[in-house]
């Protein structure tokens, strides 16, 4: 079984340098990555976080790695609520709550008190096979990844 891990730290497996991601899943999940591969290079995304916006606009510059990992996930709980490995059923369904959201079906507070995957994430799974999503569902998902929420 194929099993990933989910979290809100959005530049732990987005850095574009190898060593950099490392470095970044050791501080922001407490794990040692043993052996890692690229396996997308998404180049910017547009994604709106907390940061202030840099010269491209809000987003970031995504590569994804594929890693193995030694140790036990414990990330900062300033980072994320409820830290975790994910199946792959586990991942379509919290996509879907994604979805859901996007097109309106649930609210701001119903998606906060039960969140689904970050809506850069969904793109990414469903890019790289590891999830089934309906194009329109990822066009709905990829405006809420752009502008922060819904609008």
């Amino acid at each position: 079984m194929r099993v990933f891990g989910q979290f809100l730290a959005e530049q732990a497996l987005g850095v574009g340098d190898p060593f950099a991601a490392r470095a970044m899943v050791a501080a922001e999940l407490r794990l040692s990555i043993t052996s890692q591969e690229l396996t997308r290079s998404e180049g910017w995304q547009a994604d709106r976080c907390g940061r202030t916006p840099g010269p491209h606009g809000a987003g970031h510059q995504w590569q994804v790695y594929a890693a193995t990992v030694a140790g036990r996930l414990d990330p900062p709980r300033r980072r994320v609520r409820r830290p975790r490995w994910l199946d792959v059923s586990e991942l379509e369904r919290l996509a879907r709550r994604t979805a859901d959201y996007a097109r309106g079906e649930i609210s701001d507070s119903q998606f906060y008190a039960r969140p689904g995957i970050q809506p850069v994430w969904v793109g990414f799974l469903a890019g790289l096979g590891i999830i089934g999503m309906a194009k329109h569902d990822l066009a709905a998902i990829e405006c809420v990844a752009q502008a922060g929420g819904r609008r």
